[in-house]
């Protein structure tokens, strides 16, 4: 009896289920979440990130937002480091849970509080890229994400001639390539400085040679670009860094899965 006892132990020990693994810096973000996602949840936001590092993405970012999150809290920390730069609402910007965040376009947006060119690690003069996905389809030529004091990095999913509208590390006329929707993942890049790009889901769709001057001074801003400029569309994404070369399909197939998952694809 004593062995077949042993036996059984034995069977339910190898029958217990383990406890799930995740990364390291997906346990970090857990770890500053006031309210806990649930374990599926969990395992898509460790996937995510290893998806992120595996493309070479991850360790070129200096801030990343994935706003289309569970809880309000959630949704403004900074993946990269939740310890640093938590997005703050000002003047009542609306969060929708597994959507993200959403302007007036008057006077909300959520400020970072990440200084380009104070805080900047990887996002330098020469070398720079703002992400973001918007669930909305529509025509506004108010940035949705940004930064400009002096010198100007921004970016508009569709403006009112039916085009992405981006700038990077300058003052000047920016760059712009013609878009159906203004749904998804779009980027402008500065890969040198007279190397200006525009992406949409994953595909360039502009290139331009206007040469870099300077990053800007104030705060990267969702929902709208400092110092005083105010998006209507919602937003379920923004990062910034490093420019992504040559992994842009597959940074756009991690966020995209991460979107579908959540229901903002």
């Amino acid at each position: 009896m004593r062995l077949d006892l042993s036996l059984s132990l034995s069977s339910m020990a190898m029958r217990r289920p383990r406890a799930p693994s995740y990364d390291a810096d997906a346990l970090a973000l857990f770890a500053a979440m006031s309210v806990q996602p649930d374990a599926t949840r969990k395992k898509l936001i460790s996937d995510t990130i290893v998806n992120l590092k595996d493309t070479g993405a991850w360790s070129l970012k200096d801030i990343l937002y994935a706003t289309a999150a569970h809880h309000t809290q959630a949704s403004r920390l900074n993946w990269k480091d939740p310890s640093q730069y938590m997005l703050t609402p000002q003047n009542a910007p609306v969060f929708t849970v597994d959507r993200g965040w959403q302007g007036d376009g008057a006077t909300s947006y959520l400020g970072s509080g990440f200084l380009p060119a104070t805080n900047g690690a990887n996002w330098t003069v020469n070398d720079a890229s703002i992400w973001m996905w918007t669930t909305t389809n529509s025509s506004d030529a108010n940035p949705d994400i940004g930064a400009g004091t002096a010198f100007v990095t921004a970016l508009v999913a569709r403006n009112g001639s039916g085009s992405i509208e981006g700038i990077s590390n300058r003052v000047g006329t920016t760059l712009s390539g013609a878009v159906a929707s203004s749904v998804g993942l779009s980027g402008v890049q500065r890969r040198a400085s007279g190397d200006e790009r525009i992406w949409k889901n994953g595909v360039q769709i502009a290139s331009g040679t206007a040469a870099a001057s300077g990053r800007p001074s104030g705060e990267f801003r969702i929902c709208g670009r400092s110092p005083g400029s105010f998006g209507t569309r919602q937003i379920s994404f923004a990062s910034a860094g490093a420019s992504l070369i040559d992994k842009e399909a597959a940074f756009h197939s991690a966020i995209n899965t991460y979107m579908q998952a959540v229901g903002a694809a």
